[in-house]
């Protein structure tokens, strides 16, 4: 006979509850203020930390001052201050970065997605996009303000990189929201940028603020390998004085340059030769899909003479039409940001550019940039503007000159009229 052996009354009380994963903390490692107190623990708060797998909640712990005069709040990676949040890392001690209290990244993230605004001219909004489409998989989508709290991360992210090797000092004033400053973009690039200008004219009401802009940016590149030598901010459409500037960045560098490749040469060449600059270049030529629509008297145009032709032979003359071609897609992104942030990767992605050129890699270059049709261009070069002229009177002499009908044309007119 089978004995049923009962459970103690006590048996549900020992057994043990369902394991529950616990929130993983992120704290700061820092122990010692800047003033020079000590820290104590502060607050827990929840985050969402955004990672390529996903979204995932997590804990950030802060650490406060224990001096009462000073009472600076330290998350994982910034302290909290008056003017902002400033950054107390550096980027190879830490795996994620916080843009705020409540959202962080991993740092695979951000390169991840980095690479794909790089090559793809992807904005903030795709990116979300995608992740709600697949990785959160509609369960915890993005927060509100994620394009914000994204590009803070991101340009964070890049500064701490670029700026490492400039020193400690650059490195601890960054500042989320504003991550670079007219002091560390001028030892980024080693030159001083000045501010933009205002627009022309009388703004729309009275009320309306005029707005700072540019026009763009003007680079020299080298025909042989396709790496960027020299970028110049323009604050007025492009003319002779930004073309001289981006030259004389450079000339000293290549002391052997003696050809410059334009698609305006003929407007360039004929003041830098007034005015005496850079004797070195001997030959000024356009290039070659642009020489198409100069005039047969164009003295800059290789099919009209052969120096030029010859010096230029088996050169890239259309790499410069390459790299707008791929440059130009960023125009959209890169105005929608402020103006440091936008200078700031105009340089960045010029000198990965050239380190994707050094490597062999031109993928990202477009070898059938310029159009096999001539298209029209909106100001005429200065060469047709010379043949236009002397055709304009040409044709105004023909208008007004009376032309005389020989006897045979008026008879067979007559004839015709008859029936």
């Amino acid at each position: 006979m089978a004995h049923v052996m009962k459970k103690p009354a006590s048996a549900n009380a020992m057994q043990k509850p369902p394991a529950v994963l616990e929130e993983k903390v992120y704290v700061t490692t820092l122990t010692k203020c800047t003033c020079g107190g000590k820290l104590c623990k502060g607050k827990d708060m929840p985050a969402m930390l955004y990672g390529t797998e996903g979204n995932m909640s997590v804990t950030h712990r802060s650490k406060r001052c224990c001096r009462k005069n000073c009472r600076t709040y330290f998350g994982y990676n910034y302290c909290t201050k008056p003017s902002g949040q400033f950054n107390t890392v550096r980027i190879d001690d830490v795996d994620v970065l916080f843009a705020n209290d409540k959202v962080a990244f991993t740092k695979k993230f951000l390169e991840y997605h980095d690479s794909l605004q790089f090559r793809g001219y992807l904005s903030t909004g795709a990116i979300g996009f995608a992740f709600d489409e697949v990785l959160a998989d509609g369960r915890n989508p993005t927060c509100k303000w994620f394009s914000k709290t994204y590009q803070d991360a991101r340009l964070l992210r890049l500064a701490m990189e670029e700026f490492a090797l400039m020193g400690d000092d650059y490195i601890f004033k960054i500042k989320i929201g504003s991550e670079v400053s007219t002091e560390s973009l001028n030892g980024y690039v080693c030159a001083g940028a000045p501010s933009p200008k205002k627009r022309g004219g009388r703004p729309s009401t009275k009320r309306t603020k005029q707005k700072p802009y540019t026009n763009g940016w003007f680079m020299l590149s080298d025909p042989s390998d396709g790496r960027i030598l020299s970028v110049v901010q323009q604050f007025e459409p492009e003319n002779n004085a930004v073309v001289f500037e981006a030259i004389g960045k450079v000339i000293d560098t290549y002391p052997e340059c003696d050809g410059f490749i334009m698609d305006r040469c003929c407007k360039v060449a004929p003041e830098a030769k007034r005015r005496d600059l850079f004797p070195q270049i001997k030959y000024w030529a356009t290039d070659v899909w642009h020489g198409e629509k100069h005039s047969d008297a164009c003295k800059h145009t290789m099919r009209n003479v052969r120096a030029l032709k010859t010096r230029f032979k088996g050169v890239n003359t259309s790499v410069a039409e390459q790299i707008f071609s791929w440059f130009r897609g960023y125009a959209r992104t890169f105005n929608e940001m402020k103006d440091l942030r936008h200078m700031f990767l105009v340089v960045y992605y010029c000198k990965r550019h050239n380190m994707l050129i050094d490597n062999g890699d031109t993928k990202h270059l477009n070898k059938f940039s310029t159009h096999k049709k001539a298209k029209k261009v909106k100001k005429s070069y200065e060469c047709i503007k010379k043949r236009d002229h002397k055709n304009k009177n040409r044709s105004r002499v023909k208008k007004n000159s009376v032309q005389k009908r020989t006897m045979k044309a008026k008879k067979a007119m007559s004839m015709k009229g008859k029936k």
